[in-house]
Order: C-alpha cells, then structure tokens, then sequence
C-alpha cells in the first residue's frame, strides 16, 4: 500500500512542478515577445524623430569648424550689414576673415542654438517612447530593465554636455574679459598720449591763441571801419532795389554753424526716452559699448555732438579730455542728479544754443537745418508736445518716423 501511495506523491508533484515549469517558460516567451515588439516600436520612433530634424545647422557648424581649424590665426573683423541703425549709422556683424570666405560669429551662435533645440527635441521623443513603453507592458521585467537603462544613459549624457557647455561659457566670459582688459589698456595708453601731445602742444597754443586773438581784434576794427564806410555812402534807392544787405562776418558764420550742430543735438536729446539720471543708467554707462542699449548709445551721441560743437568753438581744434570731462559735468546729467541739478543743466544746454544763435547774427537764416541735420519745425512742435505733457515720448517717435518717411 506504501509504495503505490508514494508513486501517487510524487507523480503530482512532478506534474505540479512541470505544470509550474511551462506556465513560466510560456511567461518568459510571452514577455521576450513582448520586450521585442516595443523594442521595435521604439527605434522605429526614435528614427522618425532624428529624420524629422534639420541637419542643417549641424552641417554648416561642422564646415565652419574646419574652415576655422585651417586658419587659426584668422582675425576677427567688424563687417557692415545691409541694415541701418536707428542712429543711420551702418549696422556691423563681426566675422572671422579668412582666404575661402567669412565666417559670420553670429550665425555661429545661432546654429548652436538650433542644434541644441534639435537634440532637445531629439531627447524628448526618446523619453516620451520610454514612457510609452513602460506603460504598455509594466509588468515586463526585461521592458522595466530596458527603460531604466535607457533613462540612465540619457541623463548622463546630457550631465556631460551641460558640463561642457558650463565649461565653455566660463571660457567665454574669460576670454571677454581679456579682451575687454586688452581694449581698457590701449585706451589708457591713447589717451595718455594724447594728453602728452596736448602737453607739449600748450604754448604753441597759446601764443596761437594770443595770434588768434589779435588778429581778430583787428579784423573787428576793419570791419567795423568799411561797414561805417559802407554806411555813409549807401543811398536809399540802392536799399529800394533791395539789394543784399551786409553778408555775415566770418565769426557769425562759425557761430551759425555750431549753432545748427547744437540744434541738432538737443533735438536728437530731447527725443530719445531715457532716464540718464537713474542709477541704472550709471551702471550701464560702465558697460563696453556692444553691451548698452541703443537708446543709450544714442544719447551719448548726442552728448558728444553738442559737445565737440560748443567746445570747438570756444578752444579751436584741440580740445582735451578734461573740458570734454567738465563740459559733460556741466551740461548733461549723471546718475544720482537731483531733479533741481537736472533742471539746471538743462537751462545750461539752452543758454549755449542761445548764445549761439545771438552770435550767429543775419548768418543763421542761411545755414539751413537740413545741412546739418537739424529738427525740421513740425519736429520741434513735436518736442514742445511731449514737454508740456500733450503728447508721450512712444507717440512724438512714432510721429517723427511718419515725417521723415520711415
């Protein structure tokens, strides 16, 4: 009786263990089939989104690299654009100049960009498939094992190229610097050569000066003489003809000129909405030219131009670097200036062009202001509006444009 019952035993637990057996290899089939179908599924994803990128940016990086590597002693040039700033002058790129053609940097900085945008896009499409994947088949050990491996290699490579391009923005700002170090120094040393110049140039200047002045002195005389002349022997049928009065001193022709420069920075000042009193406005103004802003750069155009007008005319040709630092103080505000001071500055600008213009005499009609680019009438109503509150500085500008035809 023992035996047949052990028979019993274990013929069903070598069935049950068989039975066990085969539903696992059945699962293990099961599941390859499974791992091997999303498999596919996501390379066949993973594909489509590489071809639907655009390999342009990366081919033209690419010949620009090794154009590049074969002159690595190419310059660096500023090379004019068909643009035209707001300021008229010529809008510049800067390129790197080598013999088989340029190589604008800034499509450069573009290209890197949409490079970057396209393995974004790339990864993206990646991790959406691994996504996909697990949801569809949770329960899948090999899938699980799959996506966590993938997930992992996505993560470190992008780790490695945040690394790299941490590593490359720091190279960057260091080679800037330089540059910027490179650009203060030999500013520095023009402008203590100038400085030395004007130094050794001070007593032919004044003796010049001295010269200038009385010579000057005797042309007054003379002219003062002839228009006496002039005057008592005109009649009053020469003055019914009308016939030209007396035609402006050579002075008075100066002083008209500068005059209409003046008139022209003013207007070019007044119109450009920026607050030069905010401190932001100090903290910009320390910034290399390329990084202010094109108000900014406007104004301080302006400035420049105002000043080398009045001060020309009060010094000659040779102005030094601490009038035009004095004349800054005096006439245009910095940061920190207190509303008064502003106010004060202002009324210092305008007794300047006054003074001008007094001196200009009969010789201001004839220099027109579109010889030197002065404010046409209708501009300088605009001006008065935005003055007196009547109109905002975005409208006067928009205004502005439509008369001139931009």
């Amino acid at each position: 009786m023992s035996d047949p019952y052990e028979r019993g035993l274990a013929l069903g637990s070598a069935i049950t263990t068989g039975v066990a057996q085969w539903r696992q290899l059945q699962m293990e089939r099961q599941q390859t089939k499974e791992f091997e179908g999303g498999i596919a599924l996501y390379n066949q994803r993973s594909m489509a989104a590489r071809q639907a990128t655009n390999a342009e940016p990366d081919r033209l990086l690419t010949a620009y690299k090794k154009q590049w590597e074969r002159y690595p002693d190419a310059d660096v040039v500023q090379r004019p654009t068909s643009e035209v700033g707001e300021d008229g002058q010529v809008v510049t790129e800067p390129v790197v100049r080598t013999p088989e053609g340029d190589i604008p940097l800034n499509q450069i900085g573009q290209l890197k960009a949409a490079k970057m945008q396209n393995e974004i896009g790339v990864t993206m499409a990646d991790l959406d498939a691994l996504m996909e994947l697990q949801a569809r088949y949770p329960e899948n050990a090999k899938v699980r094992q799959f996506v966590a491996t993938q997930s992992a290699q996505i993560n470190a490579k992008w780790q490695l190229k945040l690394k790299a391009q941490e590593q490359n923005s720091l190279e960057q700002a260091r080679g800037q610097a330089a540059f910027q170090f490179q650009q203060e120094q030999q500013l520095r040393q023009e402008r203590l050569a100038l400085e030395r110049e004007q130094f050794e140039a001070a007593p032919q200047r004044a003796e010049a000066q001295q010269r200038s002045e009385a010579d000057e002195g005797i042309r007054r005389d003379r002219a003062r003489i002839s228009a006496q002349k002039e005057a008592d022997i005109e009649v009053e049928g020469v003055k019914q003809r009308g016939q030209a009065g007396k035609p402006p001193t050579e002075v008075q022709s100066k002083a008209a000129t500068f005059g209409r420069r003046v008139e022209q920075a003013l207007g070019e000042f007044e119109s450009i909405d920026y607050d030069r009193a905010a401190l932001s406005a100090g903290a910009e103004s320390m910034l290399p030219n390329v990084a202010k802003s094109g108000p900014l750069q406007r104004i301080e155009q302006a400035e420049r131009n105002f000043l080398l007008a009045v001060l020309r005319k009060e010094s000659g040709a040779l102005i030094s670097p601490s009038e035009i630092s004095e004349g800054t103080k005096q006439y245009f505000p910095r940061a920190g200036d207190k509303p008064e001071t502003v106010q004060q500055k202002a009324r210092n600008r305008q007794l300047a062009f006054e003074a001008l213009k007094g001196e200009s005499g009969n010789a201001w009609g004839m220099v027109p202001q579109g010889a030197t680019g002065g404010l046409s009438s209708e501009e300088q109503a605009l001006l008065a509006a935005v003055k007196a509150g009547k109109m905002t500085p975005a409208e006067a500008r928009a205004r502005r444009a439509q008369l001139r035809g931009q």
